[in-house]
């Protein structure tokens, strides 16, 4: 299948973290966001969650799809970014600096596509996974989205032998 914007996954993808997270998050409450045309700052307002965050307003990035999940004694957030072509190593760098910023549990970067071929030789030939690192021992974790199943291929899952 072939698409040429970006917002056509993001009900799926959507979807998908919020099941996503529901499997790894049972006792805590969880929701997934399209949030990609607000600031993360004035959707953490919008939705009461400001007094959880004491950067709120260094949070001005746009991420695609955010989670949040709620438990009785901590909130974390969840973050994928949507590509239609390969993801290049600029499309890493847009999600790293979200992560950076805002340190979300997990941050995912997906396309149909797959990655690119200069992205694949420095991850996969090099093993340079250390350009995915955001925040103590947290990765961005890169995949390949698949249409047929509204979900990403675990087997194209980066880095590898990250759990999923």
């Amino acid at each position: 299948m072939k698409i040429k914007q970006e917002n056509y996954l993001y009900p799926s993808v959507q979807k998908w973290l919020s099941q996503y997270l529901k499997d790894r998050y049972k006792r805590s409450k969880i929701e997934a966001y399209d949030t990609h045309k607000i600031s993360l700052a004035r959707f953490l307002q919008n939705k009461g969650l400001q007094k959880y965050f004491t950067e709120l307003n260094s949070f001005d990035i746009k991420v695609d799809i955010t989670g949040v999940i709620l438990s009785k004694r901590e909130i974390n957030l969840a973050f994928v970014e949507c590509k239609i072509k390969p993801i290049t190593l600029r499309d890493v760098g847009q999600i790293l600096g979200y992560s950076r910023v805002a340190r979300p549990i997990y941050s995912f970067i997906i396309s149909p596509n797959g990655i690119s071929s200069p992205l694949s030789i420095l991850l996969q030939t090099f093993g340079r996974y250390d350009v995915l690192e955001y925040s103590g021992n947290k990765r961005i974790k890169i995949a390949k989205w698949s249409f047929d199943r509204d979900e990403i291929i675990l087997d194209t899952l980066l880095p590898p032998g990250e759990h999923y």
